[in-house]
């Protein structure tokens, strides 16, 4: 066996030690069994997150949603080939395009979850200092921060994956958005946004903190402000 994998790989021109390691992962139990509980993970949050919308009326958990269901094709294609009877070791090895095709989907929606984060803190944040009249800016401070997060979610993806060799016939081992060639840029990016997901984790209670002290200010005041009572729930919440 070991003779036949060393010649398809020097007919091929590849490394054999990649069709051992691609070999080994379509045979992997453990990893098998993880790709099909991150697939019903995900499908069970797919389902909760849409309850939720329905419930609370707020978008945020779109991009949630997306990642999930992109996970969830991802992973079933990753099954599918493993399953398949390859005689050739090199069928269980994947083509460029077939990994941007599965992690594009997966690495833009995670991106733009994480960007969702900071954006909905700088809304809620505007809409407390701005209360009198937020409600007079109409839906410009929305759409300028979706327009913001799409552009650092999607600019983020394309940073890390400038140099991604799209129509290269050479077929990778298992196929992942961060490797060798951009493994500084990944870096960068997940510190960068680890530390806005931080600051904005840190400033969102304080900013509950003061809504809840400007709603007892208001109803100490005058009980009767039903009107702006409720608006400030609405930032509460």
């Amino acid at each position: 066996m070991q003779r036949k994998i060393s010649f398809i790989a020097n007919l091929r021109n590849v490394e054999p030690q990649n069709f051992y390691h691609a070999n080994e992962l379509a045979h992997n139990v453990a990893l098998n069994i993880v790709l099909i509980i991150v697939i019903i993970i995900s499908a069970i949050a797919v389902l909760v997150e849409i309850w939720i919308i329905f419930k609370t009326t707020n978008l945020h958990q779109l991009w949630l949603i997306l990642h999930c269901i992109a996970r969830i094709f991802a992973h079933t294609y990753v099954l599918v080939a493993y399953h398949k009877t390859h005689v050739d070791p090199c069928g269980y090895m994947t083509l460029l395009w077939e990994c941007f095709m599965m992690r594009t989907p997966i690495s833009v929606t995670l991106f733009l979850n994480a960007a969702s984060i900071p954006t909905v803190v700088i809304e809620r944040a505007i809409a407390t200092y701005f209360s009198s009249r937020y409600e007079n800016f109409g839906k410009s401070i929305a759409v300028i921060l979706i327009v913001i997060q799409l552009t650092i979610g999607i600019g983020s993806f394309l940073f890390i994956s400038s140099n991604f060799k799209l129509f290269d016939s050479e077929k990778v081992v298992y196929c992942s958005t961060a490797n060798k060639e951009n493994a500084l840029r990944s870096a960068a990016v997940l510190g960068f946004y680890a530390t806005i997901d931080s600051i904005s984790a840190l400033t969102f209670p304080v900013l509950f903190c003061i809504n809840k002290a400007i709603l007892i200010y208001y109803l100490q005041k005058d009980p009767s402000t039903s009107y702006l009572t409720s608006k400030l729930m609405q930032m509460l919440l």
